[in-house]
């Protein structure tokens, strides 16, 4: 089984957290959330992938998506984690 990982905010720190992503054969990431468009469709060009929004809450309720990667500005990470954790995902904050 290979787990469904959504990665929120996808500047920064998402950069490092890709090719720990991209090495493991038990998940994948298959969707990813940005405030910023540009940024975010960047990302995904880059990264293969297609699903994205600017809409992290569109993520965490998607019963698809096994684990959250938040990788916001501190500021959010509570808020983000939390929400996510009530959804019943993994969180890597």
């Amino acid at each position: 089984m290979t787990l469904k990982v959504a990665v929120i905010g996808v500047g920064g720190i998402a950069r490092t957290h890709m090719p720990g992503w991209e090495a493991s054969p038990h998940a994948e990431v298959v969707a990813g959330a940005d405030i910023s468009p540009e940024a975010l469709h960047a990302w995904g060009e880059k990264n293969g992938i297609t699903r994205l929004t600017t809409d992290s809450a569109e993520l965490i309720a998607d019963p698809g998506i096994d684990i959250v990667d938040i990788c916001t500005p501190n500021n959010y990470h509570a808020p983000l984690s939390i929400a996510a954790l009530n959804a019943g995902k993994h969180v890597l904050c």
